[in-house]
């Protein structure tokens, strides 16, 4: 469960550049070195099956390139961001639709184009929903006994 804490409501868009992703929907970026979390999407844990990979498409989409966001709220002390690309790619539902993350209409509500590229990706067996049971992460996380993202 995501807990909101100071942005409550989004706020005017920043420019920042990605330095390190630490995994498939968190990253950290000049010039502030703060961790951000990205919004609406929730990406394989590393030690879950297509972790890595999730991982991999981050830094192909944001690593050390100038991007956008827009804070939705925090999470555990990290901004939640809807970042987005200088060519106008949204990367959470870049992510969606290459199949390395989950839709989450609980912190993202009426994002159709974010469910729908979830339900796409799921039909054709793209990334994780090649995966016979792919593992929500949150779910991982409450097995594993981790604390929710």
């Amino acid at each position: 469960m995501l807990v909101f804490i100071g942005w409550l409501a989004a706020a005017e868009p920043q420019t920042v550049r990605p330095l390190l992703c630490t995994d498939g929907d968190t990253f950290i970026a000049a010039p502030d070195s703060v961790v951000y979390r990205l919004w609406g999407v929730d990406a394989p844990e590393l030690d879950q099956p297509w972790g890595g990979v999730a991982k991999s498409a981050l830094i192909a989409l944001i690593h050390k390139k100038q991007v956008k966001i827009v804070r939705h709220g925090a999470s555990y002390n990290r901004p939640v961001v809807q970042v987005t690309t200088t060519n106008n790619r949204d990367v959470g539902l870049e992510l969606l639709k290459m199949g390395l993350a989950w839709y989450c209409p609980e912190y993202a509500p009426g994002r159709d184009d974010y469910r729908e590229a979830e339900a796409e990706a799921r039909k054709a067996k793209r990334g994780l929903w090649s995966e016979r049971n792919p593992v929500n992460p949150a779910d991982h996380r409450k097995k594993r006994n981790l604390p929710e993202d």
